[in-house]
């Protein structure tokens, strides 16, 4: 390290000490009461009683149940199906509903959201490895090879910018940011030294031209003017008496762009303290949470002169633009950063279909199913259309390979294509290849796993994790059993039935598609078994079927601003967020506008445009 590197060393270790030291804020999260977070319902004498004589011996005490907040539909479903629980089921209506009532379940508060915030806590968003690789190619045109040595980010999360996996810096990641910045500088110097020397101090007074870079440059990196304390302090890291010549100058400018690549305000994105009073963000703090929102990336100048202008929070200006930035070839980066971690792209890599049972899946099918849903997700951002497509889309994007594997016909060529899905049984991303690929094993579609994506995913209400060594049911291992005989067997198991009762049945009315996607009304010599059940007890038999009622009941549009928002915020939400979201689906989603009107609903929501915080 040359004594630049280590004066830039020393400069970045004070200024973290100073500005991170309080690391991040966050307002304490309500524990629920005894009565499933609902103190205004008492608790029941008779069902309190039969609870503890008739379910606490495998469930637990009424106080630590695990079973909180069921409702009398679930206990008499549970009843009702198990064998183990096949002694209850002498108990009445009224029984029932005294232990649910115990449970702490309450009928009045179905549908009603849980919680509102007025304002978001997080203080710090440190830049994950691809934010901080478009922001320096955004300032410098700098290559993706620049990160490359960066250790690999925390990514325990839906997505990868969740603030709280990103809060610390270890000593080798501050070690590559250093590195990073001289590399940065270098090369900028090497190529296009013109887009940071805007002046010659020979032609100029030397401390007027550093001033004016370190201003530009200051603004620009840190995405904020520079305080007055910040400016000087980088001032004087350039010589500017009268004569200094150019190899100088320009060693001291060239210090000034990595020491501002090494602050704490470059990477991390600082929202001010508010005393712990409710503040409105300013209009650069607002303008920097907008631009990693859509772009994953830095403030652009137009952006830049909006927040200088003080007009961001304008209506008319917002929209104008959320508008330019979701027309920008950058508004693809939400691609990567939030469609395809929400519908689990990632995964299909590590699909392989057993070519004994699929002989015509090939490679190239499989890259098919991903462009479908990439090409489909970047037509809904270009053409700025509903979130609600995502679901109910009655059209998709396929290549002559993909239409032929979907029974689609007048279709040639490589080249991805917009076609009609009606009067086929697909509907959305549920019935679109790579999903079905996902949740499928290598030999046949998985009727637990695609009821779990689809509550996970669509519904927004994922099953926990299974219990620890749940034995394999030896019922569920009898020659000769069905599909549907093997999982009822195992559902029978008291450990499985509550969480298998939900995915299993959603499932089965998915079951026309094959492992690889393909549609089939026959299996194993006879009909399908696609008698489904939804949640709400109806049957359904097609994903055609299945989107209809996730788009008629609001589950989805829920969801879906739910998962928008936990992206658009960087942190995971939890009940006091609910309400919130649930704003952001009427002002958003369930207005029919496009997704435009969706993120104005989140970017002008407390959430988003407020902090409260030390």
């Amino acid at each position: 390290m040359n004594s630049r590197g280590l004066k830039i060393l020393l400069l970045m270790i004070g200024w973290m000490v100073q500005g991170c030291g309080s690391g991040m804020h966050t307002l304490p999260t309500d524990l629920s009461s005894e009565t499933g977070g609902n103190p205004s319902i008492p608790l029941i004498p008779q069902g309190k009683a039969l609870y503890e004589a008739k379910c606490a011996s495998c469930h637990g005490g009424i106080a630590t149940s695990n079973k909180k907040e069921r409702s009398p539909h679930q206990i008499t479903q549970a009843i009702t199906t198990l064998s183990a629980m096949s002694h209850l089921r002498f108990l009445t209506n009224a029984e029932v509903n005294s232990i649910a009532a115990a449970l702490g379940f309450d009928a009045a508060k179905v549908g009603q959201c849980k919680g509102t915030r007025t304002a978001d806590t997080t203080a710090l968003f440190r830049m994950n490895k691809t934010e901080y690789v478009n922001t320096v190619a955004d300032l410098f045109g700098s290559p993706a090879s620049v990160a490359d040595n960066f250790p690999p980010d925390n990514d325990g999360q839906k997505f990868a910018n969740d603030a709280k996996e990103l809060a610390s810096i270890s000593i080798d990641l501050a070690e590559q940011y250093l590195l990073t910045a001289e590399k940065v500088v270098s090369t900028v110097w090497t190529s296009n030294k013109a887009l940071i020397m805007s002046c010659d101090p020979a032609q100029t007074n030397p401390s007027s031209c550093a001033g004016s870079i370190i201003d530009n440059w200051g603004l620009r990196i840190l995405r904020r003017p520079l305080l007055a304390t910040e400016r000087t302090q980088l001032l004087a890291m350039v010589t500017t008496t009268t004569g200094v010549g150019a190899a100088e100058f320009e060693g001291g400018i060239q210090t000034v762009i990595e020491a501002l690549l090494v602050s704490p305000d470059f990477l991390f994105r600082v929202v001010k303290s508010s005393a712990g009073n409710i503040r409105e963000l300013d209009n650069y703090e607002l303008a920097t949470r907008l631009s990693y929102f859509l772009w994953s990336s830095t403030v652009d100048t137009e952006l830049l002169n909006v927040a200088k202008a003080g007009t961001l929070k304008q209506t008319s200006v917002l929209r104008a633009q959320i508008a330019r930035m979701l027309a920008s070839p950058k508004a693809k980066r939400m691609t990567a950063g939030f469609a395809s971690r929400w519908f689990g792209l990632k995964g299909l890599s590590q699909r392989a279909p057993d070519p004994a049972v699929y002989p015509t899946f090939t490679s190239s099918l499989k890259n098919a199913f991903e462009q479908e849903t990439v090409q489909f997700w970047e037509n809904l951002v270009s053409k700025d259309l509903s979130l609600k497509d995502i679901l109910r889309a009655d059209y998709t994007f396929v290549n002559a390979e993909l239409a032929a594997h979907y029974g689609l016909s007048g279709v040639t060529g490589t080249q991805f294509r917009q076609v009609s899905l009606v009067n086929t049984p697909r509907r959305g991303i549920a019935s679109q290849g790579s999903m079905l690929l996902l949740t499928s094993h290598g030999d046949d579609s998985s009727i637990v796993t695609r009821g779990k994506w689809v509550m996970q995913n669509l519904m927004c209400d994922p099953p926990p994790p299974p219990p620890p060594n749940v034995p394999v049911d030896p019922a569920a291992q009898v020659p000769g059993l069905n599909k549907r005989q093997k999982i009822e067997a195992h559902r029978n198991n008291p450990n499985c039935f509550s969480c298998h009762a939900k995915m299993d049945p959603i499932g089965f009315g998915l079951e026309n598609f094959d492992g690889i996607g393909g549609y089939r009304l026959t299996y194993n010599g006879g009909p399908v078994d696609n008698a489904g059940q939804l949640p709400n007890g109806q049957p359904f038999n097609s994903a055609v079927q299945l989107v209809s009622y996730l788009d008629s009941s609001g589950i989805y549009n829920k969801c879906v601003a739910k998962n928008l928002t936990t992206y658009a915020l960087g942190r995971v939400l939890d009940d006091q967020d609910d309400c919130n979201v649930e704003d952001i689906v009427k002002r958003g989603i369930d207005t029919n506008g496009g997704l435009s009107s969706t993120i104005e609903a989140i970017v002008t929501s407390d959430l988003f445009s407020k902090v409260k915080g030390n």
